[in-house]
């Protein structure tokens, strides 16, 4: 099989794999949302924000530093003890890290505490022990990307997606356990994942370590995490500056309201995960830049039509998935579509990738600290003016101002023509037709399957007119493809 039909048939199973987990986590928003009050959802969103820092960024991102020196060496003892060393590290390091938090559980941040939160020693023991195996299950399952065990990755994936939400459930229902059972859920489903991963990876464990290894590891990862740092940062401002500066009621109904805009991020992560392979060997190559920009332009217009339909059915669909607890606050209906297209337009920058091929990372940094900077300040000043609301209007502007730097500092290394009178054209039509959705949004009966089936109909009509007009573009779309292959 060559290189590239590997490739694309690896992207479309993990493409599969990310949408079941992603479909998993979106599931769980109904029953959370119906047994936790806003307050209460807001713990778990706390809890959750801290996962991915946790995973692999805790550790100085060793976890990406082993997976290029386990490919680059030659015999399994090299592999085994870069893998182990590793391993070993990130452990010590979630460790430590808990223990810290423990230790720091009476201590007050901002005027919280872990007794106005409602969170007891036993709860933040077992948080612990979810954070621990989180940690050591995500590090060994990457190592199946790198040993071509893509069925198990993904398998692996979804099982404890759907575990995890299978214990919540059981949990919290029939336990009756509130809070400590989505906790304990977590801890069990991460747990049985560790070991299943540790199964396929079985033949690189060696309990030694190295810290010669670890050194070469960390001269790699090192600049890594200094990177991600203000990405972090930025992915969790808009949570933490309600939470800190308003309240936790508050908060609950911004995470709510941005785990359902989640439905639309899962588009453009599916999209990365299939295209961004093709667009990085086509830079690489040096192939000509306006077959990306082609590609860039279709792949705007399928997602304007994502979150044209998505908007049309913006409230049924918050009807639907989040109690009326929710809902009742205007903020929701009003945050999700800024969110969704939010996640959206994050994804696009997979088109611009000569920071990428040219490994200049520094530019890479500026991006995400003006971003940064954008969200926190304008979140802020949003935040007094319109309450959640500015809080998620400055998340939409930090997006838009990250794609622009990104495409700006992206120009430097590769060059990509594109045809801003028509681009600007483009966008002027869809912010019209958007907010046309809007207001039919908001002002139509918002019950029943017959809601959402009547709103569907409109953007049904208006993709079909689109596609009737812009028929002939159907060749250059599959020209585009082709000339990446």
């Amino acid at each position: 099989m060559s290189l590239l039909k590997k490739g694309i048939k690896d992207s479309f199973v993990y493409g599969i794999g990310l949408v079941a987990a992603r479909v998993a986590g979106f599931a769980t928003l109904p029953f959370l949302v119906r047994t936790f009050d806003p307050s209460e959802y807001a713990f778990i969103a706390l809890v959750l924000s801290i996962v991915p820092i946790t995973k692999t960024m805790l550790a100085l991102e060793v976890c990406q530093a082993k997976s290029v020196f386990f490919s680059d060496s030659d015999n399994i003892e090299d592999k085994a003890k870069y893998f182990s060393t590793g391993l070993w590290f990130s452990c010590l390091v979630v460790l430590v890290f808990s223990l810290l938090f423990l230790a720091c559980l009476k201590l007050e941040w901002f005027g919280l505490s872990a007794e106005k939160l409602g969170l007891s020693l036993i709860s933040a023991l077992i948080i612990c022990i979810a954070l621990f195996f989180d940690c050591a299950f995500t590090y060994c399952l990457s190592i199946l990307r790198w040993t071509n065990q893509t069925l198990s990755y993904v398998m692996i994936s979804v099982f404890t997606a759907w575990a995890t939400v299978a214990l919540i459930i059981i949990n919290v229902s029939f336990f009756d356990l509130g809070l400590t059972g989505v906790f304990i859920a977590w801890s069990v489903s991460w747990m049985m994942a560790f070991f299943l991963a540790l199964v396929r990876v079985r033949a690189f464990i060696r309990f030694s370590f190295s810290s010669n290894y670890l050194g070469k590891m960390l001269h790699f990862s090192f600049p890594l995490f200094v990177n991600n740092i203000p990405d972090k940062v930025n992915s969790l401002a808009d949570r933490y500056i309600i939470l800190f500066l308003l309240n936790s009621f508050s908060m609950g109904l911004y995470a709510a309201t941005f785990t359902f805009a989640s439905i639309a991020g899962t588009v453009g992560a599916v999209l990365q995960t299939a295209l961004w392979p093709l667009v990085y060997k086509a830079a690489v190559a040096r192939k000509d830049g306006d077959e990306i920009s082609k590609l860039f332009m279709y792949t705007l217009l399928l997602m304007a039509l994502v979150l044209l339909s998505l908007t049309f059915v913006n409230k049924p669909l918050l009807t639907w998935i989040l109690s009326e607890e929710y809902t009742k606050h205007s903020e929701v209906i009003l945050m999700a579509p800024l969110l969704m297209a939010s996640a959206l337009i994050s994804s696009l920058t997979v088109f611009f990738p000569g920071m990428a091929v040219a490994r200049k990372n520094k530019y890479v940094i500026y991006v995400s600290v003006i971003a940064l900077l954008t969200n926190i300040v304008l979140s802020i000043l949003g935040l007094y003016i319109w309450g959640i609301l500015g809080v998620a209007i400055g998340l939409f502007v930090s997006a838009v101002v990250r794609l622009i730097a990104y495409a700006m500092f992206s120009q430097k290394f590769y060059k990509q023509s594109f045809d801003l009178a028509k681009l600007l054209k483009y966008c002027f039509i869809f912010l019209l037709l958007e907010l046309t959705a809007f207001y039919v949004d908001m002002y139509s009966p918002s019950s029943g399957w017959q809601a959402i089936s009547a709103r569907l109909a409109i953007p049904f009509v208006i993709f079909l007119a689109i596609f009737w007009l812009g028929r002939s573009n159907i060749g250059r779309i599959r020209q585009a493809v082709t000339r990446f292959s």
